[in-house]
Formats: C-alpha cells, structure tokens, sequence
C-alpha cells in the first residue's frame, strides 16, 4: 500500500480510499468479480486494478468485461505468478 500511495503522490493524484479495497478474505473469481463490479460501476474512472493474486486478477478481469471494459480501457495486473 505505501508503494501505491507514493506512485499515486509522485503522479499528483489525491488518495481516494473510496476505491482501495481488500480481497484477501475472497478465495475464488467469482467474489471478487461481484465486488469489483460494484466498485467499478460506482467509480467509472478507474482504469486499472492492481490484484495481490492471480485469482484476484482474474476476478478483476471478469468484472470488466461483464461491463464492456476490457481490454481497451482496463488493465490488471497481479503480484504471485501462479500458473494455470
């Protein structure tokens, strides 16, 4: 998070807590698409999500696409490498 927060410092854009929110509790695509849906549909401008997980990733992507935003206007990257 401190490394979010200095980017986002360094780029000159205020920290919106509004928008940072933890998956760490939702073990399976499915959850994390519905709470990245919701996000998303009440915060239009985000362009990206960064996920700790591939699984997170995957759910990110999913909520995207269900609202028409990939791949031209989303991106989610992930941090454990986990291959499938």
């Amino acid at each position: 998070m401190d490394g979010y927060r200095k980017a986002l410092d360094d780029a000159g854009i205020l920290y919106d807590p509004d928008i940072v929110v933890s998956t760490s509790d939702l073990d399976h695509p499915f959850l994390v698409c519905a709470l990245v849906q919701h996000l998303l549909r009440d915060h239009s401008d985000i362009t990206a999500v960064v996920a700790g997980t591939d699984i997170a990733a995957m759910g990110a992507i999913r909520a995207a696409w269900a609202l028409g935003r990939v791949p031209a206007h989303y991106g989610a990257p992930d941090q454990d490498d986990q291959h499938y």
